[in-house]
């Protein structure tokens, strides 16, 4: 069985002192991996071969297909390269993410994506992603990030 990875990107900025997530919402169901129409979360992209098993590259053809914004326009933090199987009864997906926050203030309206199978869901604080229809990665990505310090760490370099 070959494996599947997808990259998810913790995308922050501070509006008004309040560390924000980047979100999407799902226009387009992918039943094969749960995904359904209108859940909200963080940007994913499917590790292709020519990516080379390189992250990083998923990373940035991510941020190119899913983000209105460029490369130049925001710091990578850190990649978590831990594999996560999160996708019931699909043992071959597995799931890493990375964070990164903006260099300057968002833009006041997103208003177009280049992946037209997402829509722009807005800047989140982590908190209110527990009371949204979210993806089945999103949510253990988001405790796994809290828990192990990251976001403490990222708090500090936004917020500083």
């Amino acid at each position: 069985m070959k494996k599947i990875i997808g990259v998810g990107l913790l995308l922050f900025t501070s509006i008004k002192g309040i560390p924000k997530m980047y979100t999407v919402e799902e226009l387009k169901a992918k039943p094969s991996i749960f995904k359904e129409v209108g859940m909200i979360g963080p940007p994913f992209e499917t590790m292709e071969e020519k990516d080379d098993d390189n992250i990083e590259t998923t990373i940035t053809r991510l941020i190119r297909e899913e983000t209105p914004f460029s490369i130049s326009e925001i710091r990578l933090h850190e990649i978590i390269s831990e594999d996560f199987n999160l996708i019931p009864k699909r043992p071959d997906i597995f799931t890493r993410y990375a964070y990164a926050s903006l260099k300057s203030d968002p833009p006041k309206e997103i208003l177009e994506l280049p992946d037209i199978d997402i829509s722009f869901a807005g800047w989140h604080p982590l908190c209110e992603m527990y009371d949204k229809f979210t993806r089945v990665e999103t949510l253990p990505i988001l405790n796994h990030f809290k828990r192990n310090s990251h976001y403490a760490k990222l708090c500090h370099l936004i917020l500083s």
